[in-house]
This record gives structure tokens, C-alpha cells and sequence, in this order.
């Protein structure tokens, strides 16, 4: 008996102790960080926007794939795909035209279990496909030749911009 009670005295004092440091970090996330509680929220509940990575197998470079799938397939406006992606609606704008351009109706996404997260393209120290390659390469330990034939193109460019990758973070 004694010792389901302090289970239920240790237990509370732990969620009191837990909503103590959880009213700390929304204070501080509002006073230093300018968020509403509906931000907080937001984020909090916001799910994670996944790409397919057989984007990348198309005939275009990798911003251009990820920018019209995000307009194309997602119906993302192109304000959002820049908020998303950390870039000027100017440099979208162009990059989907771009892209729009090269597009002879060819443009298409297979079924696949490997998904990227959007969030690794919001860093701009690296490119798209540095971006991509470090994260098939780190995440889901693809070996070269597999990341290759995922996103079509050739081992080498893969190895140089998994390289590039390692670089850019040393620094």
C-alpha cells in the first residue's frame, strides 16, 4: 500500500515537473522567439512533408524536379514552395518555369518506400542533390550504386556530391 503511494507522490511530481519545464520552453519560445500559442501549435502538429525520391529520376536538375513536384503533384503555390524551401518566390518562379520548359509530358514519380523529408532542402549550404545524396547515403545507408540507380544518374556524380556534402559541413 505505502508503496503504490509514492509511486502515485513520484509520479506526479514528475508531470508536475515536466509541465513546469514545458510552460518554460512555450514562454520562451513566445518571448524570444515571437510565437503565438496557435504557432506553437502548428508546429507542434504540423506533419512532415515527404518527397518521393524517384523525383530525382527525371530529366531535369534536382531543384527543378523537386519544385515542380511540389506545384505539380502537392499543389503547393509558389509563395509556399519558397517558405518551404528557404529560396526567393523569384528563384522558384524561374526554376519551375524552367522546368515547365524541359517537361515533354514525361515528368513522373514511381510508388516508392524511400521518402525525403523536406526539411533537408530548407539549408542552403547544399545543393539539392548534396542534400539528397547525404541523406540516402546517411539515413537510409544506401551504398553509391544504389543511390545512383534510385535517382538516376551516374555513380560517379553521386560519390562527388556525397563528397561535396562532407565538405561543406566540415567547414
Amino acid at each position: 500500500m505505502i508503496v503504490k503511494f509514492i509511486y502515485k507522490v513520484t509520479y506526479r511530481i514528475r508531470m508536475e515537473h515536466k509541465i513546469k519545464r514545458l510552460n518554460e520552453l512555450v514562454y520562451e519560445l513566445k518571448e524570444y522567439h515571437g510565437l503565438s500559442e496557435g504557432d506553437i501549435i502548428e508546429h507542434i502538429t504540423k506533419k512532415e512533408i515527404k518527397i518521393p525520391v524517384t523525383v530525382f529520376e527525371n530529366k531535369v536538375a534536382p531543384l527543378e524536379a523537386l519544385v515542380k513536384y511540389m506545384k505539380d503533384m502537392l499543389g503547393m503555390d509558389i509563395n509556399q514552395i519558397s517558405e518551404q524551401l528557404n529560396r526567393s518566390s523569384k528563384t522558384v518562379w524561374a526554376t519551375y518555369n524552367n522546368a515547365k520548359k524541359k517537361d515533354d509530358g514525361s515528368f513522373w514519380v514511381k510508388d516508392t518506400k524511400v521518402l525525403i523529408p523536406l526539411s533537408i532542402f530548407r539549408h542552403r549550404m547544399l545543393s539539392v542533390m548534396e542534400s539528397t545524396v547525404e541523406f540516402l547515403k546517411e539515413k537510409h545507408e544506401l551504398r553509391y550504386n544504389e543511390i545512383a540507380s534510385v535517382i538516376g544518374r551516374d555513380q560517379r556524380t553521386v560519390w562527388t556530391a556525397y563528397n561535396r556534402a562532407v565538405k561543406k559541413r566540415k567547414m
